[in-house]
């Protein structure tokens, strides 16, 4: 029987793969299938203007966040050494992370997608409009489109009518969503200690960069060449890097092996040693991940050669220890991981960059 859910006069409803990552991936898989089947119908979607078109019809899987656990990412963030921006695809995914730390001075969130950017740039003028948590979560889950035209949600070129209904259609009804509109009431519930939905101080700081316009959106390819420069345009001035969050993205189904190297290539030159390049990835037990790597260790081999070894050392880890949550720079920083298991694989990772690849081995 499904889990139904009520908040207020909204209803939600849990599905299969709302709470199964096996089938969520085997849906995103889908997508990504599809859309290679019709390269025409996704490119046009992405470079059309929207001032000429109409909001997109066709939405991402990826709108709602499916990593359940994001308060794993914040030890890892804690270990970040640059005040600076954090970097991310996604929607979800860089709103939580940059609520984590004071560390955070600036968001920039970058996806091809246009409803991504549509669904980010929504969520900035709600959190602008709104002048506290609870008059936030009122705006995304309850308001009428009059209400938010008399608070000043507007995202241009579009009408904020047409922004409501959007919004409604694709995040208020969206089945995936509704676990992430649920509050949690103890740690071992989806998005504890980490939704700034039920957080006043986490809420916060996001509200503060999005009244500060720290919060900047672009739509743009990570496999793409150029994104060095849009990244630079985008950026505040003088503000460095600190995380630069690539998701899931470097699994073969999306960047791959030629992809990852083409992204480490053409953002080195504007991140700085300690920047960290953040991904994640399934452990067996079907727990998200997160995998981070300073430059200055991603620096110390050629960068086909980092791709290779972190994914053969990373996936061997994850498999060995299925109850790591985080990992920089081959260390473990996952609180809840044991002290004992931690001493018996803390350099596991760290063996990594003394691997040394045969000649015209491939």
């Amino acid at each position: 029987m499904s889990d139904q859910v009520r908040h207020q006069n909204c209803r939600y409803i849990t599905w299969p793969w709302a709470l199964n990552p096996t089938l969520e991936l085997i849906q995103i898989s889908l997508f990504v299938i599809l859309s290679s089947m019709a390269p025409s119908i996704y490119a046009s979607e992405a470079i059309r203007p929207p001032s000429i078109y109409a909001l997109p019809a066709r939405t991402s899987p990826f709108l709602a966040p499916n990593e359940r656990s994001p308060k794993d990412l914040k030890p890892l963030i804690d270990h970040i050494k640059i005040d600076g921006t954090y970097v991310s695809v996604g929607t979800e995914r860089g709103f939580i992370a940059s609520s984590f730390s004071k560390k955070i001075k600036n968001l920039l969130l970058i996806d091809r997608d246009l409803s991504v950017t549509v669904f980010n740039k929504i969520n900035v003028a709600l959190l602008r409009a709104a002048f506290d948590r609870s008059n936030y979560l009122h705006l995304r889950l309850m308001a009428s489109a009059e209400d938010w035209k008399n608070v000043g949600v507007t995202v241009s070129p579009y009408e904020t009518g047409e922004l409501w209904q959007w919004w409604n259609r694709n995040v208020r009804q969206r089945r995936s969503f509704q676990i992430f509109h649920r509050e949690a009431f103890n740690s071992s519930e989806p998005f504890a200690h980490a939704n700034y939905l039920y957080s006043d101080r986490l809420f916060e700081r996001l509200k503060q960069l999005a009244d500060k316009n720290k919060i900047r959106i672009l739509q743009a390819d990570l496999g793409a060449p150029g994104l060095k420069t849009k990244i630079n345009q985008s950026l505040p001035a003088g503000s460095q890097i600190a995380v630069f969050d690539v998701s899931n993205s470097t699994q073969e189904v999306f960047l791959g092996h030629a992809g990852t190297v083409q992204l480490l290539e053409e953002i080195s030159p504007i991140v700085d040693d300690e920047t960290v390049f953040l991904s994640t990835a399934q452990s067996t037990n079907s727990n998200w991940v997160y995998i981070g790597f300073r430059f200055k260790e991603i620096r110390k081999q050629p960068f086909y050669d980092f791709y290779d070894q972190y994914f053969f050392e990373t996936k061997k880890y994850i498999r060995n220890f299925g109850d790591t949550r985080a990992l920089l720079d081959g260390l473990n920083v996952e609180i809840f991981t044991p002290k004992n298991r931690f001493l018996e694989c803390m350099d596991l990772l760290r063996r990594t960059f003394s691997f040394k690849r045969e000649p015209n081995a491939r």
